[in-house]
């Protein structure tokens, strides 16, 4: 059972390293196979396709991401602002997996998958920033009078439609550094100190009208 646990990895890993390079369309299971010394018999032994062999990389990825998430959010020892930090920087390196030819043959040839990887992202991120951000208000680095869950939804929204391949190719800043972008733009805002205040004035007056 060891070894066919080690050599299903070893495929998986392959796979993966194969698929990121050429795309999935691109490379046989022959191939495949063939790169790893062994017989497409043994292949075919441990997945019987290669759409099967894709929804366990992307079983084993989102397995991978909720971990290390986790990891990062219950880790006692770490304040708010660290926290985020290493969420953000995580969920950035995470963000090269979609450069390259393997999610673009997945978002066009396997719709399927790609809508799985989709609403992994979705439910999950809303979840992890949701409590992230509550632990932020607790600790008092994020305002009392921001709506936690719009903001969430903001964010989340935010990562789903500047993080794909289409988008990516896109946006002249390297990927590492669109999330800490989303970032700035969310908490700092998109205003300078006089004009959130001079914002803050005219919005004021004009729910003072609204009311009058």
């Amino acid at each position: 059972m060891h070894e066919e646990n080690e050599i299903k990895t070893k495929i998986l890993t392959r796979a993966y390293e194969m698929f990121l390079q050429f795309g999935s369309t691109r490379v046989t299971m022959e191939e495949l196979a063939s790169s790893l010394c062994i017989s497409k018999k043994t292949l075919y032994k441990f997945f019987s396709n290669k759409e099967h062999l894709l929804k366990e990389l992307v079983h084993s990825h989102k397995c991978e991401v909720i971990q290390k998430i986790d990891e990062i959010l219950d880790d006692s020892s770490l304040d708010f602002m660290e926290k985020l930090k290493r969420f953000l920087s995580y969920v950035g390196s995470q963000s090269r997996r979609f450069v390259g030819p393997m999610m673009q043959d997945l978002m066009r040839n396997n719709p399927a998958i790609w809508n799985d990887i989709h609403e992994f992202r979705k439910v999950r991120t809303t979840e992890k920033i949701a409590k992230l951000f509550a632990e932020g208000a607790e600790q008092g680095f994020i305002r009392n009078d921001v709506n936690k869950e719009i903001a969430t939804v903001m964010y989340v929204s935010s990562i789903h439609a500047l993080i794909t391949p289409d988008s990516i190719a896109q946006i002249s800043v390297p990927v590492d550094a669109i999330m800490g972008e989303i970032m700035k733009i969310l908490f700092q805002g998109v205003l300078t100190d006089n004009g959130r205040y001079i914002y803050k004035q005219k919005t004021e007056e004009l729910f003072h009208k609204e009311v009058i």
